[in-house]
């Protein structure tokens, strides 16, 4: 497992700032989010390359749209394919989607149940960026 987790929130990308400095505090209430305990930035891409193949940019750190000035934390605008690939899965295909992303070696140590809780979790906070017409932000804190 690369990281501890990924923190992601929809909103606009000028409410990056703070989004940055209230991550943990009013920005969860604020803001849709979501908290993806023991997913990275490559369980992510690994998911994206199931679901487009190896196409993709091969990273979620897309657009900086803000970086704080000691640069400890920095706000990032996931790739819009990204977004659209796993918004786009369908409820029928969530068990094939969630049974090849287990397999891969990122996620082979998770439970199945497990997997389709954080696929639920992923697909359902792309979806409301999609329909929000805001990105999703990634906070990435160093």
């Amino acid at each position: 497992m690369a990281a501890f987790y990924t923190l992601l929130y929809v909103a606009p990308p000028e409410d990056a700032e703070t989004i940055a400095v209230d991550a943990n505090e009013d920005a969860m209430e604020r803001y849709p989010n979501a908290w993806l305990q023991y997913i990275g930035d490559e369980e992510l891409v690994a998911l994206w390359d199931i679901l487009e193949g190896e196409d993709n940019d091969g990273t979620l750190m897309g657009d900086l749209t803000y970086a704080s000035p000691e640069g400890d934390v920095m706000v990032m605008a996931a790739p819009e394919q990204f977004v659209i690939a796993v918004g786009n899965i369908a409820q029928g295909d969530l068990e094939r989607v969630a049974e090849k992303w287990q397999s891969s070696d990122l996620m082979v140590q998770w439970t199945h149940a497990d997997v389709i809780a954080v696929l639920t979790q992923l697909i359902g906070i792309c979806r409301v960026s999609m329909e929000s017409g805001h990105p999703l932000l990634q906070v990435a804190s160093i």
